[in-house]
């Protein structure tokens, strides 16, 4: 599949690692792509509009402080037809969430046509190239409205090496934004774990 993932960070490159290794072909987009170096073989860097015309899946991997500005830029009807995973979180989240929407709903908003399903906002970025602890599996939460699209997103989150666990509908993402403010805080705070650490459904 072809994957455009909006970002450059830690999130978006670790991903595309994973992504390409698996045999997928990624398009990383930038604001400014001149200089990027790509991660892995079979990753390109280009703008945000390339990336969003090539791929047939969409990762959001900005910072949701960015996200409005990154989603405004790529104008009307960029999204007909696109499966967009948000991977973002909101740290603090605003007042009223999530009791009453998340980051998820909120870039659904934002990107009218796409078929927004909330994906990989639960593990830490280290993790993100393998979906793995020590050969064991970790969890990837997937929520989205569209079950086509949700089944593609588990799909790619299980060629990473992740669990992909199907999580609901997109308004899940208010329970699954909080799990990942607690993994946060046993990491850096109280619990001191670090980022390899990951949640895990035994069933």
């Amino acid at each position: 599949m072809k994957v455009g993932i909006l970002g450059t960070g830690k999130v978006a490159t670790n991903l595309a690692t994973g992504l390409a290794r698996a045999g997928h072909s990624v398009l990383l987009g930038s604001r400014q792509p001149a200089g990027k170096t790509a991660p892995a073989k079979n990753v390109s860097v280009g703008t945000h509009a390339e990336t969003v015309r090539f791929g047939d899946a969409i990762i959001l991997a900005v910072p949701l402080s960015a996200a409005k500005e990154t989603l405004d830029g790529l104008g009307v009807g960029a999204w007909k037809g696109k499966t967009l995973i948000d991977a973002t979180n909101a740290f603090p989240p605003p007042e009223g969430w999530p009791a009453t929407t998340s980051a998820a709903e909120e870039v659904a908003k934002l990107a009218r046509g796409a078929k927004v399903v909330k994906a990989f906002n639960t593990a830490f970025a280290p993790l993100m190239a393998t979906g793995q602890i020590g050969g064991k599996k970790i969890a990837a939460f997937v929520a989205g409205d569209d079950a086509a699209a949700k089944k593609a997103v588990m799909g790619l989150a299980g060629d990473i090496g992740f669990d992909p666990i199907d999580a609901g509908p997109l308004a899940a993402a208010r329970n699954l934004e909080p799990m990942a403010m607690e993994m946060i805080a046993l990491g850096f705070g109280h619990g001191k774990m670090g980022s390899n650490i990951g949640l895990m459904l035994v069933r």
